[in-house]
């Protein structure tokens, strides 16, 4: 992961906004989901990227202020109630690993295996009954969040909602994130969008709320700056390789500002240089990698 750094810096700043809404959004492939898997370190703790962009000091959060972090696919979730179902069955999940169970009898328990490109995950997701004269007037969530909160070890939760672009919209996500506020949950928001505004039906209160994140397409000195890192992580692991100067301007121009490609790009190139075993990226090398791509599946799902 390389530049972004006015971007990583809002977003740090927003764990310590418990009221704020982060809302990452930009074009296709610029690098969304990474920069949300980024903060998603930042959130639990992580210090690495922060100390590399000068920011550790800043916004390195304290051990009693980490978050727990939920990644939810908008593509996978197709209503409110199962967003909500999703987020409440996790917090009583954590819940579960730090007390002792409900007071509640439990009448059914049903765990589910998901898998997409991005993540591998398991729910369990718990019903309970009512107590004699007990109502459950507050929703699930709530309920969930306001139990969680008073135990002792409870951490905040950060709910990331990536490809929110692909969640229905007549579902009105909006008016649901301004009438939800629960104890200890941070929502932040992931899509495909120009203007943050093509995306939510915007309360006027939940847009003083929001936090808008744009990525743009980087530029050529932090495009070059993925190729240096991947270059001292494998001189770590022992194989040192580098790149002919020409053959990192074609590869830079290749790019086109999309790190995705870029990482495609010089995964296939170094992996080409090993195969004919040489330690230098040639143009020959370039070429070879970029015709794999033309031909890959992946790369032609962000054409």
């Amino acid at each position: 992961f390389a530049g972004r750094v006015r971007a990583v810096e809002s977003l740090a700043e927003s764990l310590f906004d418990s009221g704020s809404i982060p809302i990452i959004y930009g074009h296709r492939g610029v690098g969304k989901s990474s920069l949300a898997e980024q903060f998603s370190l930042v959130a639990r703790g992580g210090t690495e990227l922060l100390g590399r962009m000068g920011f550790a000091d800043s916004y390195a959060l304290n051990e009693d202020e980490y978050y727990n972090v939920l990644f939810v696919d908008g593509g996978q979730v197709q209503s409110l109630e199962g967003l909500e179902d999703l987020v409440s069955n996790h917090i009583a999940n954590l819940a579960r690993q730090i007390a002792p169970p409900p007071t509640r009898r439990e009448v059914k328990r049903t765990t589910t295996i998901g898998m997409n490109v991005k993540a591998l995950s398991t729910q369990t997701a718990i019903e309970y009954e009512a107590r004699p004269g007990e109502k459950l007037e507050k929703s699930p969530l709530l309920v969930e969040a306001e139990k969680y909160a008073q135990l002792r070890d409870a951490r905040r939760l950060l709910v990331i909602l990536d490809e929110f672009d692909r969640f229905p919209k007549d579902q009105h996500l909006a008016s649901w994130l301004h009438s939800q506020n629960p104890i200890g949950v941070k929502f932040a928001l992931c899509g495909i969008a120009m203007d943050y505004h093509e995306l939510l039906d915007l309360h006027p209160s939940l847009e003083r709320r929001l936090r808008p994140v744009h990525v743009p397409r980087i530029d050529n000195d932090e495009l070059d700056e993925l190729l240096d890192l991947a270059i001292a992580q494998m001189a770590s692991r022992g194989l040192n390789l580098s790149i002919e100067p020409a053959a990192r301007s074609r590869m830079l121009n290749l790019a086109t500002g999309l790190p995705w490609f870029m990482q495609y790009l010089g995964r296939e190139s170094f992996k080409q240089v090993v195969r004919r075993g040489a330690t230098m990226v040639t143009d020959s090398d370039v070429d070879y990698a970029s015709n794999f791509l033309v031909h890959e599946r992946l790369a032609q799902t962000f054409e």
